[in-house]
Protein backbone atom coordinates (compact mmCIF):
# COMPACT_ATOMS: atom_id res chain seq x y z
CA UNK A 1 0.00 0.00 0.00
CA UNK A 2 1.55 3.41 -1.05
CA UNK A 3 2.14 5.77 1.47
CA UNK A 4 -0.08 8.99 2.07
CA UNK A 5 0.68 12.09 0.51
CA UNK A 6 -0.05 14.09 3.41
CA UNK A 7 0.91 14.49 7.10
CA UNK A 8 -1.30 14.64 10.00
CA UNK A 9 -0.28 18.59 10.29
CA UNK A 10 -1.43 18.84 7.28
CA UNK A 11 -4.36 16.93 6.82
CA UNK A 12 -5.29 19.30 9.88
CA UNK A 13 -4.41 22.65 8.15
CA UNK A 14 -6.80 21.15 5.05
CA UNK A 15 -9.88 20.73 7.19
CA UNK A 16 -9.46 24.26 9.09
CA UNK A 17 -9.49 25.53 5.23
CA UNK A 18 -12.32 23.68 4.46
CA UNK A 19 -14.17 24.14 7.43
CA UNK A 20 -13.54 28.39 6.86
CA UNK A 21 -14.92 28.05 3.25
CA UNK A 22 -18.52 26.12 3.98
CA UNK A 23 -21.32 27.65 4.57
CA UNK A 24 -23.67 26.64 7.07
CA UNK A 25 -26.96 24.13 6.46
CA UNK A 26 -29.96 22.63 7.93
CA UNK A 27 -28.57 20.94 11.44
CA UNK A 28 -25.17 20.48 10.80
CA UNK A 29 -24.15 17.75 12.64
CA UNK A 30 -21.18 16.01 12.91
CA UNK A 31 -21.23 12.74 12.35
CA UNK A 32 -18.45 10.23 13.46
CA UNK A 33 -18.11 6.72 12.97
CA UNK A 34 -15.28 4.75 14.69
CA UNK A 35 -11.66 4.19 13.11
CA UNK A 36 -13.23 7.03 10.66
CA UNK A 37 -12.30 10.38 9.58
CA UNK A 38 -15.31 11.50 7.52
CA UNK A 39 -16.71 14.41 7.75
CA UNK A 40 -20.27 15.66 6.76
CA UNK A 41 -21.00 18.48 8.55
CA UNK A 42 -18.96 20.34 11.25
CA UNK A 43 -20.80 22.87 13.41
CA UNK A 44 -23.46 23.31 10.80
CA UNK A 45 -21.31 23.76 7.64
CA UNK A 46 -20.82 21.37 5.17
CA UNK A 47 -17.56 19.71 4.49
CA UNK A 48 -17.89 16.18 3.36
CA UNK A 49 -14.54 14.58 3.16
CA UNK A 50 -13.27 12.10 4.03
CA UNK A 51 -9.85 12.84 5.78
CA UNK A 52 -8.37 9.71 6.41
CA UNK A 53 -8.14 8.78 2.59
CA UNK A 54 -4.90 8.55 1.08
CA UNK A 55 -6.41 10.87 -1.65
CA UNK A 56 -8.27 13.43 -0.77
CA UNK A 57 -11.48 13.53 -3.00
CA UNK A 58 -13.48 16.93 -2.98
CA UNK A 59 -16.09 16.30 -5.06
CA UNK A 60 -19.03 16.62 -2.96
CA UNK A 61 -17.47 19.78 -0.97
CA UNK A 62 -17.02 21.38 -3.87
CA UNK A 63 -21.11 20.48 -4.65
CA UNK A 64 -22.22 22.38 -2.11
CA UNK A 65 -19.02 25.14 -1.42
CA UNK A 66 -18.69 26.14 -4.89
CA UNK A 67 -16.54 24.40 -8.12
CA UNK A 68 -12.38 24.41 -7.02
CA UNK A 69 -13.54 25.79 -3.03
CA UNK A 70 -11.74 22.38 -2.01
CA UNK A 71 -8.45 22.54 -3.90
CA UNK A 72 -8.54 26.43 -3.07
CA UNK A 73 -8.61 25.29 1.03
CA UNK A 74 -6.16 22.51 0.31
CA UNK A 75 -3.59 25.02 -1.83
CA UNK A 76 -4.14 27.47 1.41
CA UNK A 77 -3.50 24.96 3.72
CA UNK A 78 0.19 23.39 2.30
CA UNK A 79 0.85 27.03 1.45
CA UNK A 80 0.76 27.84 4.93
CA UNK A 81 2.79 25.40 5.76
CA UNK A 82 6.03 26.76 4.55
Amino acid sequence: MPSSPYTDRQRAAILVELYNGASAQGMGVFHRTPGSMYFGYLQGRVLKVDMGADDLSFRLYNRDNGEGAGEAAEARALSNER
